[in-house]
């Protein structure tokens, strides 16, 4: 009898941990707590609440069966910031990459960079710039998907246009920073 009862009670443990939607890889799964932040001459932003879904933006070609695109945004909050970042493939950012822009063949492509900065001045990526870095990623499981998330680290150069009332002038930020990645 105590044998029967061992089992009914590690089965109801088990099953609750799967509609809870847990898994049992240590590995897997997001620990910072940081943001991602953008500084520069005059320029200070910062981004967090990222989420990502495999929405396949920037689809790689030889991708093997199961690796679809991932789409990264994250938020400054209530003044409606935010930034977009694509990833083709990431079962290959356990090992390192590169940060680059939309037309690049990196690992992590820069979409959108939004931000209001203080006064009447907000950034926004100058399209047509070069955007360099690496990247790298932790805790993936499930192609990025695992309820967990995971952690995401970069270390980028991008030009944004500075706009404060009407005058533009372009600044290079350094985008950088280890922050977690939750599934939408």
């Amino acid at each position: 009898m105590w044998r029967l009862l061992f089992r009914s009670s590690t089965s109801g443990v088990v099953v609750g941990a799967i509609l809870a939607g847990c898994h049992d890889d240590p590995k897997c799964g997001a620990t910072e707590t940081t943001t991602l932040q953008a500084s520069g001459s005059g320029v200070f932003a910062e981004w967090s609440a990222f989420t990502s879904g495999a929405n396949n933006d920037c689809p790689d070609p030889d991708a093997p069966s199961g690796v679809i695109s991932l789409t990264v945004t994250g938020s400054t909050g209530s003044d409606g910031g935010f930034v977009t970042l694509c990833i083709p493939r990431i079962d290959t950012l356990g090992s390192g990459g590169t940060v680059g822009d939309t037309l690049s063949t990196a690992d992590v492509r820069i979409v959108d960079v939004n931000a209001n900065v203080g006064g009447d001045c907000s950034i926004s990526r100058a399209v047509g710039t070069p955007v360099t870095g690496t990247a790298s990623a932790t805790g993936v499981c499930s192609n990025g998907e695992d309820p967990a998330g995971f952690d995401l680290t970069l270390d980028a150069t991008v030009t944004v246009d500075k706009d404060c009332g009407g005058a533009i002038d372009q600044v290079e930020v350094a985008l950088s920073g280890t922050f977690p990645v939750g599934p939408q």
